[in-house]
């Protein structure tokens, strides 16, 4: 029975092992472009791009199956509110992208509202679309700086810059937004004829490689890719966005040294918690592996984290937690770091609710102390289900005005019955009438014995 328990916490520490290795990011990913197939078609050579491009995102998700493409944007009224609202929750990403067919306006209509209203975390516009080709009295409509003129405080246009050849664009290390975009530098692209100006310089992601015009005149460092974070689109309520006006930076020729990068760089933007949209991530940890149903050794104290990589506080966040039976809120006093807020857990109940929060720069969190109850079912669930694990949904359980990290946080803990004392037979006192008989009969025996041997 003692090498039992004495493995019983070996086995748990296992499990908790196994527990902690982090899981592959469940994002999910909507791949929009202008036309493929139907009227108005892209060239095949362009459709190979987006097929590029659709793969260089699989590759980084846990499954192909986390990635939903549409290639219809060059239709009227293709797209929709319900577009961006599956079934299995909102999207994390959505790419847009055109190259030499344009995307109809009416469309153009909907992804500003995606965008304005945060229908998806983030969207990415890889917009190459050349229009002179189609509207020679119109050549450059950036639709995509358009939309982001409309609802930001920017004023973004566009400018005519170097083309016609291949070239690697190195990071802006400068930007705050750099850190999740260092693997994939230098992003090579086929160089565009435009460029984004009236750009700050900290939403600038990747500039011009540094060169000389035929001319002679010196370029300057013109943004080819910039990134506006949540916090700036729509008074806070918007989506991420990243934007280039230039070719996919994926495919056969030119995107060879980006494969493998691009996808990897946009998930760790919108999914890490320090990534460059700076989302905040609610992680949650037990102070503790085990409960003893004994004493006060049936109590645990929970920390409940929430992460802010950006450099102003994050109003009104909302929280809300159902502890899986039996653990109950225990004794003892419930503290925050957060801003303000009503943080209701009253002892004895099952959940917990935090509204109207902030979110300071850096972070903050709530200890909330968390018991085991030795009566009431408690002892029998401790035998049947002894580890249990507390589970918080992002979007459902906790809610940001500007989004949050769609990582599942859970915690587990196990619970242990007491130990019991090994069984020692009991002392007999020398003086018993049962030691006396116990006596006198031993000595019969051994009388009985010698007389056997004598005979």
């Amino acid at each position: 029975m003692r090498v039992k328990r004495a493995l019983f916490p070996i086995v748990i520490l296992g499990f908790l092992l196994i527990a902690a290795i982090p899981p592959a990011l469940a994002q999910k990913v909507l791949m929009l472009t202008s036309n493929v197939e139907g009227s108005n078609p892209e060239p095949p050579d362009t459709a190979s791009l987006f097929d590029f491009l659709q793969q260089e995102f699989e590759d980084a998700l846990p499954s192909n199956t986390d990635l939903t493409r549409m290639s219809v944007l060059g239709n009227p009224n293709a797209i929709s509110r319900a577009t961006f609202e599956p079934a299995n929750g909102a999207y994390d990403i959505v790419i847009v992208s055109s190259v030499s067919r344009p995307i109809d306006p009416s469309n153009w209509a909907v992804l500003q509202e995606a965008v304005a209203n945060r229908w998806a975390n983030s969207v990415l516009f890889f917009e190459d679309y050349l229009p002179w080709e189609q509207d020679p009295e119109n050549p450059h409509p950036e639709y995509a700086l358009d939309l982001i003129n409309a609802i930001t405080t920017y004023d973004l246009k566009p400018s005519s810059a170097a083309s016609g050849h291949t070239n690697a664009l190195p990071l802006n290390e400068e930007s705050p937004y750099a850190k999740s975009f260092v693997g994939m530098t230098p992003l090579v692209l086929d160089l565009p004829s435009l460029t984004i100006d009236n750009l700050p310089s900290d939403n600038t992601l990747f500039t011009a490689p540094p060169e000389t015009n035929p001319d002679g005149h010196s370029l300057s460092d013109p943004a080819y890719a910039a990134l506006i974070p949540p916090g700036a689109v729509n008074g806070g309520k918007g989506a991420c966005i990243f934007v280039t006006i230039g070719a996919l930076p994926l495919d056969p020729i030119s995107g060879s040294n980006s494969k493998g990068k691009v996808g990897p760089a946009f998930i760790h933007a919108i999914s890490d918690e320090n990534g460059a949209c700076g989302l905040p991530k609610v992680t949650q940890n037990f102070d503790k592996a085990e409960l003893v149903l004994s004493g006060n050794e049936n109590n645990a104290m929970l920390r409940i984290s929430f992460s802010n990589s950006s450099p102003d506080a994050i109003p009104n966040a909302r929280l809300r937690n159902q502890f899986p039976s039996p653990l109950l809120i225990g004794a003892g006093s419930v503290t925050s770091t957060c801003i303000g807020g009503e943080l209701i857990a009253v002892e004895g109940s099952n959940s917990l609710s935090f509204s109207g929060f902030g979110i300071p720069a850096g972070g903050c969190s709530i200890n909330v102390p968390a018991s085991w109850p030795k009566a009431n079912g408690g002892t029998l669930a401790c035998i049947n289900t002894p580890q249990i694990t507390n589970t918080i949904t992002p979007g459902i359980d906790f809610l940001t005005p500007i989004g949050q990290v769609h990582s599942e946080s859970s915690a587990s803990i196990t619970c242990v019955l007491p130990s019991t004392p090994s069984a020692k037979p009991a002392a007999i006192p020398t003086s018993s009438p049962f030691t006396l008989a116990l006596m006198f009969a031993s000595v019969l025996m051994l009388g009985a014995f010698a007389l056997r041997k004598v005979r």
